[in-house]
């Protein structure tokens, strides 16, 4: 395990629980990060997949399924059974069952409930970053399939390849469907695997051995200012693209904590923020039905003074992080392995060992 990296995913998964909660839940003026936390997940993501298929690529893609597929399907089939038995509590989940099964899929569907970027949402809404991530894997599925040592590279290339050519084209303004898959947040997972190799360019070339207590300062620097400016980086997509505004400083906040982890034992052990971060999937799935039901049935439509409107907010917080945390160990976590121990076969001891 990667301790930055489960801390990280804690820190993307608070943050977007915040946006939730603040504008969109109580209408707050002040947000930390908020969606800008899904850029920090595709860069971590885009990371962890170089990582796991350079130690070990055998059955990636069954390995990738199990880790996303079971708790998102059952998020979402129960979730669309509550919308057909009460509807009145939803504003826009919708109980199209070919959203379902597209959703199902992780195909996104051109006529569904859209981002103000133009991204078709599925029925649970926050499965539009899944789609993504899907597709990302698939791609990365089919470059490892060609060449293990050049995985990266060709995933990176077949990625880009596939936005030029969407974007040049015209197609991606004609076409739903096409504007997703042409959309260039797809290079933050791109920045993810350059990490990767960056740190293990670091690993292999001794930089550990270069200016040691100026560099673990310098890193430190780094990770803070890239959150600080990723927090902040919403209000600056008027001046560039969200994966340049939101990718870059995200590359660099993954690039310096795994770096200051690998090269100087620098990390975060705090059992909550790493418990947090292995829940972060699931925090990231429910957070915002557990937000839109405490502020709809008991909060209601009022105004709330900004600094009690945050101390309700962390409230929520604490509730949706509990509540991932339970999903988690007493839900997915036996998915997982029942999952496991069935679809992936274990090399056999040798008779010695045995």
């Amino acid at each position: 395990m990667l301790f930055n990296v489960q801390v990280l995913r804690a820190v993307a998964a608070l943050m977007v629980v915040h946006g939730h909660a603040a504008r969109g839940g109580l209408g707050l003026s002040f947000v930390a990060g908020g969606m800008v936390g899904v850029d920090l997940f595709f860069v971590i993501s885009g990371f962890i997949i170089a990582y796991v298929a350079s130690i070990d690529s055998s059955h990636f893609m069954t390995r990738r399924l199990i880790r996303i597929v079971p708790i998102y399907w059952v998020s979402t089939l129960v979730l669309y059974a509550l919308v057909l038995v009460v509807p009145h509590l939803f504003r826009t989940t919708s109980d199209d069952p070919r959203l379902l099964a597209l959703s199902l899929v992780f195909i996104p569907d051109p006529i569904g409930v859209h981002t103000a970027d133009g991204v078709p949402h599925p029925t649970l809404s926050g499965g539009w970053t899944l789609n993504f991530e899907m597709y990302f894997y698939a791609t990365f599925w089919i470059a490892l399939a060609f060449s293990k040592r050049w995985a990266t590279l060709l995933a990176a290339v077949m990625l880009t390849t596939a936005i030029i050519v969407l974007n040049v084209s015209g197609l991606s303004d004609s076409s739903e469907v096409a504007h997703f898959y042409g959309y260039p947040i797809i290079f933050e997972f791109m920045y993810g695997m350059l990490a990767f190799h960056l740190v293990r360019y670091a690993e292999t070339h001794g930089w550990r051995e270069w200016w040691p207590e100026g560099q673990r300062k310098l890193l430190v620097v780094i990770v803070a200012a890239g959150l600080g400016v990723l927090m902040y980086s919403r209000e600056m997509t008027h001046l560039a693209p969200r994966w340049f505004v939101s990718g870059i400083p995200a590359f660099f906040v993954v690039t310096g904590a795994v770096l200051l982890e690998k090269l100087h034992d620098l990390k975060i052990t705090n059992r909550y923020a790493v418990m947090i971060g292995d829940a972060s999937y699931v925090l990231y799935l429910l957070h915002a039905y557990i937000i839109y039901g405490v502020t709809r049935l008991v909060i209601g439509k009022v105004e709330i003074w900004e600094p009690l409107g945050q101390v309700i907010v962390l409230g929520m917080m604490a509730v949706c992080c509990v509540a991932a945390i339970l999903v988690y160990r007493y839900i997915e976590q036996p998915m997982l392995r029942v999952l496991k121990n069935r679809l992936i076969k274990r090399p056999a001891r040798p008779a010695s060992a045995r």
